[in-house]
């Protein structure tokens, strides 16, 4: 009896002393090795490796997209232009127009009653062949020139002789060119009103002279132009 008692504890203390869940555990080691091992150059891809590559692969597709797009339709705000105006070829129109007003004034020209033009964009003072012809002047010394108008035109200068300007008492000399295609009969340019000290009052409507005293006139209407710019 104690030897079959010695031997069903011998049986019990060794059952006790294997490990319940080595089974499991040998298999768990085996999954754990199978998932872990990869080929050789592979790399192993977790969770985090996944989403950037999935991220990755969305900006790139993203990106393409776009590319095509830009491909079919170019950059639609090239043809509307900037909207300030600086693109000629999209240009918007602006709510308030620019109206030019030349400014004219009355003049005696050689002892005639005339209206004059007062051009700063002019260098040189011009006057019309036909309104010379009509006034008393001065020997006409002939000279050929060509200048250039603002509409890209030429002037053909003939000649030129000394003009005297009488503004209200006020006697001034200029040297003038003669044109046969003048659009208009008188033209005063900068180095008349240079010369004279001309001050062009655009909030009074009216020019100031200084050269000798001081006088003012005020504009005029501008009158009809009966010659064609040509």
């Amino acid at each position: 009896q104690k030897r079959i008692q010695q031997q069903r504890n011998n049986f019990y203390s060794e059952t006790t002393n294997q490990p319940f869940f080595q089974p499991m555990l040998q298999t768990a080691t085996i999954q754990s090795r199978s998932l872990n091992a990869k080929p050789l150059g592979q790399q192993q891809i977790t969770p985090h490796h996944y989403y950037q590559q999935q991220h990755q692969h969305i900006s790139k597709f993203n990106n393409n997209r776009m590319n095509e797009k830009q491909t079919r339709h170019p950059n639609i705000q090239s043809s509307r232009g900037s909207e300030d105006g600086d693109d000629p070829c999209g240009e918007e129109k602006s709510s308030t127009t620019k109206t030019f007003h030349p400014i004219f004034v009355k003049i005696i020209c050689n002892n005639t009653p005339h209206e004059a033009l007062i051009d700063t964009g002019s260098a040189i003072t011009i006057i019309h062949e036909c309104l010379l012809k009509n006034i008393p002047h001065k020997n006409l010394i002939k000279k050929t020139k060509n200048h250039l108008s603002a509409n890209c035109s030429t002037l053909n200068v003939i000649g030129e002789t000394t003009l005297e300007i009488n503004i209200h008492g006020l006697k001034t000399e200029v040297i003038a060119d003669v044109a046969t295609n003048l659009i208009t009969d008188l033209i005063l340019g900068s180095d008349w009103i240079q010369r004279n000290k001309v001050y062009i009052l655009t909030p009074e409507q009216r020019i100031m002279i200084r050269s000798k005293g001081k006088v003012s006139t005020p504009f005029i209407t501008p009158p009809i132009l009966n010659y064609p710019a040509t």
